[in-house]
């Protein structure tokens, strides 16, 4: 180790070629050979797999932020796709610079990270559309000092770059991905995102260091952004959003699992739903709002799957009066007849009336509807 060296990967590992680069061209960037076995970052991503919440994988420029966010992707996303590589997918090695806080001032030399890039196609399929594709990704990755993978340079086009963090016995407390310091600042604001060609605002979160002043999207970020991201599009595409579901679910008095066995999509599907970690299909979406429309519909699924529901609704109405001109009889009629569909499917229903005999001329009283 050379603990004077003003770079923090040169510090720890004294084989890395430096000086740092004098320009951003990739001549200057590059490193003639490969830096990090994958065997270590792939043993950080089946970590990062197996321990959800753990923050073994992070963004740490603007771009790739906002890149993830756009792509819906989360820490765990991240992670699937880095064990689908192998040495094959090796592109080069290069120098890149990390964003940083602004206000903190930091030395050039400490922003420059050693990467290796990979480049991969991976078959996979839209969630908004249910259509599949080959996916192209171009990933550049470090191991941080504090043994850490960051995210830096993922563009539009499905690139990014990752840093990834070696610690995988971390506390839960959130420290520095660079530094290790737990002097860190969430940040939540707002960004404009193209949809279909409309500029979107969509909520959006990082976290920065006070202590080294880098910015960078932890996992828990890059779940609420990706979450943020699907909620916007959802809203965009006239698709319910999760906050939606949860009425319409509430609304008929389910919990999730007897609302995931009523509609099908899977035991936690309608957790995944309401909490934006997944969208539903056009035929689920369509289900759930027609049910949410004509809740009676809930009565007749049931029986016809054969699913017991949480209980039948006890609603008692002795008797529903109505005084009226005989130019509103029809309304006052089919008011009494939708009432009467409404409960249908919950509770018991009859119907009696005097309005017959009423219309007739045979009962001066007004015309009584009961529904019971």
């Amino acid at each position: 180790m050379n603990p004077s060296h003003p770079n923090p990967f040169v510090r720890q590992w004294p084989d890395l070629p430096w000086p740092p680069p004098t320009s951003e061209s990739d001549d200057t960037r590059a490193i003639l050979k490969k830096v990090w076995e994958l065997a270590d970052i792939h043993a950080i991503a089946r970590v990062q797999l197996a321990q959800e919440n753990s923050n073994l994988i992070s963004a740490i420029t603007d771009d790739c932020i906002r890149d993830l966010q756009t792509l819906e992707l989360t820490a765990c996303d991240v992670a699937e796709r880095i064990l689908q590589l192998d040495d094959r997918h090796y592109d080069k090695s290069m120098w890149c610079m990390r964003s940083q806080r602004p206000g903190v001032k930091i030395r050039r030399e400490q922003l420059w990270l050693p990467c290796d890039a990979y480049q991969i196609r991976i078959k996979e399929r839209v969630p908004s559309t249910g259509w599949e594709g080959m996916f192209e990704y171009y990933f550049k990755l470090c191991l941080s000092p504090a043994k850490t993978i960051l995210a830096s340079d993922f563009s539009s086009s499905l690139k990014f770059f990752i840093f990834l963090n070696r610690n995988t016995d971390m506390e839960s407390k959130l420290t520095c991905v660079m530094c290790g310091s737990d002097r860190l600042l969430r940040e939540e604001s707002e960004r404009l995102v193209d949809i279909d060609g409309e500029q979107v605002k969509v909520p959006f979160r990082i976290h920065s260091c006070e202590a080294c002043g880098i910015e960078a999207a932890l996992n828990e970020d890059l779940r609420f952004n990706a979450r943020a991201m699907r909620c916007a599009r959802k809203k965009h595409y006239g698709v319910l959003t999760g906050e939606e579901i949860r009425r319409i679910r509430k609304l008929l008095g389910l919990s999730q699992e007897q609302a995931a066995k009523l509609f099908g999509g899977g035991p936690v599907a309608f957790s995944k739903y309401e909490n934006e970690e997944i969208t539903q299909n056009e035929s689920m979406d369509r289900l759930i709002w027609l049910v949410g429309r004509y809740p009676d519909l809930v009565a007749s699924l049931a029986k016809r799957l054969n699913i017991a529901l949480p209980g039948k609704a006890e609603i008692s109405i002795t008797r529903f009066r109505a005084k009226f001109d005989m130019k509103y009889f029809a309304q006052v009629l089919e008011i009494s007849e939708d009432t009467h569909r409404a409960l249908q499917g919950f509770c018991e229903t009859s119907t009696a009336s005097n309005d017959k005999i009423y219309s007739q001329g045979k009962d001066s009283r007004p015309a009584k509807w009961s529904v019971a």
